[in-house]
């Protein structure tokens, strides 16, 4: 038997294939094919994973809402002090391959005077966020950390533990321009205990690869 003969046969007797170059190669030690992304498209509404924007008012809600359903149809509020009550409104977000129901909430209003959670507001989102998959924990990374935003924290503490929120920081636009000024404020939002924010601008759409980097692995998760 001529040599290579005897290399094809001992190639065959150790399960090898040849490559295009006809060196004998060992077919498992080649890299597997890369996960199929799972098909948000092909997944009926209702079945969709539920995600929930929160926050307190004039963070932006429904700025980010619009900005993930690709319209414009609400009215965004940009003064400080006013307190607008709205119902929750529901849309399916487009973001890279994922596709999900989102709900704008009303926001956890406060009471002018003490700056306590107003429990009409209260109990209306709770219900809303029993039957949530995730929630986007909105902030104002212009205005810096408030008093209501701790509320808020830790009112989620207490009525959503099954949760575990995404924090967000929007209107960070600006605060890319000026020295550590965007790292100053990620470290301030962070003091609220749910892990360093992502910084976004619903208004410009910065930020939005990294919110899907971190929706991503929750939603899928959820489907598979």
């Amino acid at each position: 038997m001529s040599n290579y003969n005897l290399f094809l046969l001992w190639c065959t007797r150790h399960t090898r294939s040849f490559s295009n170059r006809g060196f004998c190669t060992n077919s498992s030690s080649k890299n597997p094919p890369p996960p199929k992304l799972l098909d948000f498209t092909k997944i009926e509404i209702s079945r969709l994973p539920t995600v929930i924007i929160l926050g307190r008012p004039n963070v932006g809600k429904s700025a980010l809402f619009n900005r993930l359903i690709r319209r414009r149809e609400a009215l965004v509020y940009n003064t400080p002090d006013d307190h607008v009550t709205r119902d929750i409104r529901e849309g399916v977000a487009k973001l890279g391959h994922l596709r999900f129901r989102v709900l704008d909430s009303a926001g956890l209003e406060a009471e002018a005077t003490s700056g306590s959670i107003l429990h009409r507001t209260a109990s209306f989102t709770a219900n809303v966020l029993s039957n949530s998959h995730s929630l986007l924990f909105l902030t104002d990374g212009r205005a810096g950390l408030h008093p209501l935003d701790q509320e808020v924290g830790k009112w989620l503490r207490r009525n959503a533990p099954q949760i575990k929120p995404i924090l967000v920081m929007n209107k960070s636009e600006s605060l890319f321009d000026a020295d550590d000024s965007l790292a100053s404020a990620a470290n301030e939002m962070s003091r609220l205990g749910f892990g360093d924010p992502i910084a976004i601008s619903a208004e410009t759409g910065l930020g939005m690869h990294d919110l899907f980097l971190s929706l991503k692995p929750v939603l899928e998760d959820y489907m598979l």
